[in-house]
């Protein structure tokens, strides 16, 4: 490893990869990362990766498609919608305005990204939003435009008209390819060599009600997320496991797949570790499922709308595991609670 490279998920690199692959047809044989490394090798083990590789991936592909715009369709990519951000997602969309949503943003990153944590504070009149990371303090090229690249989708997503930074700065050089894609995504005023990463708004700009504004929902998806929040700071692998599970419940998708890929880790090695704590995924799963359903049928949720929302595919076997840990159906079981 080089001095001074940070560590990044092997998984970026091979996402990069794929798609530099898939829509620019770029040839993957012929790229090397570094003499004597084979790109095989690279894809086919689960360490993590130091983050030049990924630098010089690029640089190699914007050379020789002649245009950094690639940044911002590898951005664009990576976020389909909003929703697709789960509980943080829907606590965004349902903001009152955009300098709320932010600020949940800031607050509820970790659901997103443990080693990215975002900044907002006033500068000069303007609201600064830096993005930082944990162990180097500072996101290298490419990686600071990718990520404010897709903050500003999800601003821009949620608001009623578009969101456009009034200034820009990145602490490297001006990167290769540059051109008016960068103004398009940051702005006008954009400059490098700067002490640090960050983009500036204007008061107004935040003060914008955002287009799903919500007071109910918005308190809902809190709720959750903060018991989300509160998993993660427990030192057991079952609430770890419970944590993502949790998390996964707002993206529809509570496979041990889903959670193992979040985890960094294969889904037999989840199990095995689940089983030292005598428990297992199932037990997990079930647990998170037993309790969200009364916390959803207390809300009002009909049966149907929480069978989905626990990732049952039917309402039958939501109500045969509800009869199951209550002994009633949820009906009942509501009726009795109002008695």
């Amino acid at each position: 490893m080089r001095i001074g490279d940070t560590l990044v998920a092997r998984e970026i690199y091979i996402y990069i990869l794929s798609f530099l692959k898939d829509n620019y047809n770029f040839d993957v044989s012929a790229f090397k990362v570094v003499q004597k490394v084979n790109i095989e090798e690279l894809a086919s083990i689960k360490d993590p990766i130091i983050v030049s590789y990924i630098t010089e991936l690029l640089d190699e592909a914007i050379e020789k498609i002649g245009s950094c715009s690639l940044l911002f369709k590898v951005a664009k990519s990576i976020l389909g919608s909003v929703n697709d951000l789960g509980l943080l997602g829907y606590i965004m969309r349902h903001s009152s305005n955009l300098n709320v949503a932010l600020h949940h943003l800031r607050h509820y990153y970790p659901l997103l990204s443990p080693k990215i944590k975002p900044i907002l504070c006033v500068e000069d009149g303007l609201i600064k939003l830096t993005l930082i990371a944990k162990r180097t303090l500072h996101l290298e090229k490419y990686r600071a435009e990718i990520n404010f690249a897709v903050l500003l989708d999800i601003l821009n997503q949620i608001s009623e008209k578009p969101i456009v930074p009034v200034r820009a700065i990145f602490q490297h050089s001006k990167p290769l390819g540059y051109d008016r894609t960068y103004n398009d995504i940051f702005g006008e005023k954009i400059f490098f060599d700067s002490t640090e990463n960050a983009l500036y708004f204007d008061k107004s700009q935040l003060n914008m009600p955002t287009r799903y504004a919500n007071p109910y929902f918005f308190q809902l998806f809190s709720t959750e997320a903060n018991v989300v929040l509160e998993f993660r700071n427990y030192k057991t692998f079952k609430k770890r496991v419970c944590g993502l599970i949790f998390l996964n419940m707002g993206e529809l998708d509570v496979s041990l797949e889903s959670v193992a890929t979040k985890m960094g880790m294969h889904a037999r090695t989840i199990q095995q570790n689940l089983k030292k704590e005598g428990t297992s995924f199932t037990l997990c799963l079930n647990e998170i499922r037993q309790k969200l359903a009364i916390h959803y049928l207390l809300k009002g949720f009909d049966s149907g709308t929480i069978a989905t929302y626990l990732g049952y595919a039917e309402l039958s076997p939501f109500l045969v595991a509800f009869k199951k840990w209550y002994g009633v159906t949820p009906r009942t079981w509501l009726e009795q609670q109002k008695a």
